[in-house]
């Protein structure tokens, strides 16, 4: 036999998985029904210039509309014996406690990117996209801009970075981020300038700060989706 610390005694060595992002990056509400529902104001109101005893007559009126989102519900169902419960060395409820929890973390970071919307969210990266600006576009579509290769970043500009930062209003900007993988980052982390070899990345000189990449936060979420021909792997938003 081998005498043991209480330290090592009873302990279980457990693998580490991905845990998503999202939900440290979403507004979280409680909510008492099975979907959020709320107001939608995509309409304009109208208004002109009048001389002081011109005539006026009624301006358009604008309308609103609803939005909502359906909520969804996730289940695990394990089961250990009665003896395994009495006599293990280790306290095996919170250990699968634990584990359901991490992997209810899991399988809804999956849904908050690739969902489907079926039964489950639906993740960011599964909506219709078009590269065209937003007056243009249909009311759920995101916007999505080229990078200039086929299923990689340009060689050797970053200029598809600066049009997708110049696609969004100024008030959008204000709490934007960049969401990716760590091979996305560490693709970006390579970006040099043209003449000087100097890195584009900005990295963080604060404790508790994220690094930057042209002055916006990059948050990893190995959740979306990996680089290919066509694929979305890198968002930017509010």
């Amino acid at each position: 036999g081998y005498l043991l610390p209480h330290s090592t005694q009873g302990a279980i060595v457990t693998k580490l998985y991905e845990q998503s992002t999202m939900r440290k990056l979403a507004n979280v509400v409680t909510i008492s029904t099975d979907k959020l529902e709320g107001i939608v104001d995509n309409a304009d109101a109208d208004a002109g210039w009048v001389s002081e005893l011109g005539s006026r007559s009624d301006s358009t009126t604008p309308t609103v509309g609803k939005y909502e989102i359906q909520s969804h519900e996730m289940y695990a169902m394990p089961k250990i014996s009665q003896k395994l419960s009495d006599d293990a060395a280790t306290n095996v409820e919170d250990w699968l406690a634990s584990k359901t929890a991490d992997k209810f973390g899991r399988v809804e970071g999956a849904g908050y990117t690739t969902g489907t919307g079926v039964n489950q969210a639906r993740g960011l990266f599964s909506y219709t996209t078009a590269a065209t600006g937003d007056d243009s576009r249909a009311w759920g579509q995101f916007e999505h801009v080229v990078t200039g290769a086929n299923g990689d970043f340009h060689t050797t500009k970053a200029d598809p970075l600066q049009d997708l930062l110049g696609a969004f209003k100024p008030h959008f900007l204000n709490n934007s981020q960049w969401l990716g993988t760590r091979a996305v980052r560490t693709k970006l982390r390579k970006m040099k300038e043209a003449t000087s070899d100097r890195y584009l990345w900005e990295p963080s000189l604060q404790a508790g700060q994220p690094d930057r990449l042209l002055g916006y936060a990059f948050n990893v979420d190995q959740y979306v989706p990996a680089i290919a021909t066509n694929s979305l792997s890198l968002a930017f938003g509010d």
